[in-house]
């Protein structure tokens, strides 16, 4: 059987070389090609250049992966003093997003891409959470990939259906969240102070978000989970119609 092809959305960034020539280029973690690869799908990386939508009929699956804040003023809030935004890359990704909705492609949203997906819809973000009772101030890098805090899947979900839980650990690697859920969206996962954390698409696309990143929860416990997570979009991918039932393996 053909394995699907699956987009993941990338930034673009630029180098300063010896020789001081600016050079750009588009910059994704590896780990989010490994996962898609392990989950049987062929990873495809997709920098903020061309036509979203012709990019998007083209893809049997989608990733929108994590990365930097969207311009507040994109979903009608104010800018932070001396955060850069990507005009290019968010214009992109949410015309990617709305027609990955179009054309009904399985889609994973992932940190910035689950924030992506909602403001594309018409939702809205918190631009910063602050300090609650689960979250505090980004962390140095290290210490990021190592804390975790607990969300309550709702056991209707498709979240839930996957994981074979309604309780369980994720990493926190954002200020922000999803403020305003966006029409044809519910909220499926929050964390105990009430932070969403993940949503699902109600209205017949095949959409999940999550604000962890799961191709980061490495740990072997860890990762039998997340990797079920891109098994179920590989799945859907591949039959070309939701797969809402996924099981997990080790």
């Amino acid at each position: 059987m053909t394995r699907p092809l699956i987009g993941i959305s990338a930034p673009l960034r630029r180098l300063d070389t010896e020789h001081g020539t600016d050079l750009p280029y588009a910059a994704l973690g590896t780990d989010y090609i490994e996962a898609v690869e392990a989950a049987g799908g062929i990873p495809i990386v997709l920098p903020p250049i061309g036509d979203p939508a012709q990019l998007a009929a083209r893809l049997d699956g989608l990733v929108l992966s994590g990365g930097g804040d969207v311009d507040p003023t994109r979903y009608g809030g104010r800018p932070e003093p001396g955060v850069e935004y990507s005009a290019q890359r968010d214009g992109f990704e949410l015309e990617l997003a709305r027609a990955a909705r179009d054309l009904n492609i399985p889609t994973l949203g992932i940190c910035r891409g689950h924030q992506v997906v909602n403001v594309a819809l018409g939702g809205t973000l918190v631009v910063d959470l602050g300090t609650t009772s689960v979250h505090a101030p980004l962390l140095d890098a290290e210490r990021q990939f190592r804390v975790r805090h607990d969300v309550t899947l709702a056991p209707d979900s498709r979240l839930a259906g996957v994981y074979g839980v309604t309780r369980r650990a994720v990493n926190s690697l954002h200020h922000q969240a999803v403020g305003r859920v966006a029409e044809g969206l519910v909220a499926v996962a929050q964390a105990d102070d009430g932070v969403v954390e993940a949503v699902e698409a109600t209205d017949g696309w095949d959409y999940v978000g999550v604000q962890w990143h799961p191709e980061k929860l490495s740990a072997p416990e860890e990762w039998a989970f997340e990797l079920a997570l891109f098994r179920r979009l590989v799945a859907a991918a591949s039959a070309g119609s939701p797969a809402f039932e996924v099981v997990l393996t080790a």
